[in-house]
């Protein structure tokens, strides 16, 4: 069970501005991870979860202050590792001098002490890209200078939807927004192809992962990797573009007019889906075999690349 002694409330008066000692953790981690595992908008909210686990023998003793950000810092660099600046809101609380009323607690050994914070409270990371953020933790408030550091972890910002992107995910049976389901891997191509066979664009990008679709191809896998940040996103709308156009040599936007699901083999993170499917021709009917690779995410199987052999014609 969690359980924290709380002795007193205290009030200090601090400067936020202090410089940064790493403290050694001797077996007080701090570790951090996304609260709610999600797709990531320039709009929404970043939530973080911020755990403090005691793997010593003693009584680990710090304060917590009311207003988090006299204990919590976020550093939070891009992927070419550009330093992303504070929120104007935590610049302005640094700046003044202030009144800070702390709790002392104490966690004993095997015990948490947890709580989740918005990133966006911290640092501007309103942009589309991706990002590495870390927590430095103050045990002493940040006036100490002192603080203990989290593991790291990384999230993606994707360009704002706005109508049309809503638009795009709208089932046009239904009207209903299209979700991603929990399905199994034969399932999952079993819908994909049939959304091709009906040309329903918004179900044929649900369980596509078109940014590893594309990077399949080995000359835009190394302009991608040459791209900044923020051109990477845009070339994976691009190709998303390309697929709907019909622009691109890819063979699984051919419509097939039949379908036969021959093998499945799955592991927990990667899965394969052997399909046999016929093309119509105007002479003859065309038959090719799809190898479907998929990898699992936050519990849903997406199609990330694909093989096809030509089995002849009929």
């Amino acid at each position: 069970m969690k359980k924290f002694f709380v002795c007193i409330i205290f009030l200090v008066t601090v400067f936020m501005p202090v410089s940064l000692v790493a403290l050694d953790n001797n077996g007080v981690d701090v570790t951090i991870r996304l609260y709610d595992k999600r797709i990531y908008y320039p709009e929404s909210e970043i939530q973080v979860l911020i755990e403090i686990s005691n793997n010593t023998s003693e009584t680990f003793r710090f304060k917590s202050a009311h207003d988090r950000r006299f204990n919590v810092d976020f550093n939070v660099t891009t992927l070419t590792n550009e330093p992303v600046k504070h929120s104007e809101q935590f610049i302005t609380a640094r700046q003044r001098n202030q009144h800070v009323y702390y709790r002392d607690i104490s966690i004993e050994p095997g015990e948490r002490f947890s709580f989740v914070e918005s990133l966006k409270d911290y640092i501007a990371a309103g942009k589309p890209g991706a990002y590495v953020a870390q927590v430095s933790y103050y045990p002493e408030l940040r006036s100490s200078g002192t603080a203990l550091r989290s593991n790291l972890i990384s999230f993606t910002v994707r360009p704002s939807e706005g109508p049309q992107g809503i638009q795009s995910r709208i089932d046009a049976e239904t009207g209903e927004i299209l979700r991603r389901q929990p399905l199994p891997p034969d399932e999952v191509v079993e819908y994909f192809i049939r959304s091709r066979q009906k040309e329903e664009w918004n179900k044929f990008f649900l369980y596509l992962n078109v940014e590893s679709l594309m990077l399949d191809t080995p000359e835009i896998r190394r302009r991608y990797d040459r791209a900044p940040e923020a051109d990477r996103l845009g070339m994976v709308e691009n190709f998303r573009e390309a697929l709907r156009q019909r622009e691109t040599r890819d063979e699984i936007l051919l419509i097939p007019v039949f379908f036969e699901i021959l093998e499945t083999r799955y592991t927990p993170t990667q899965g394969t889906v052997r399909v046999r499917e016929k093309f119509q021709n105007p002479d003859f009917i065309e038959v090719k075999e799809f190898v479907y690779y998929l990898n699992r995410r936050d519990d849903v199987w997406l199609i990330g690349s694909y093989d096809v052999r030509n089995l002849g014609s009929e």
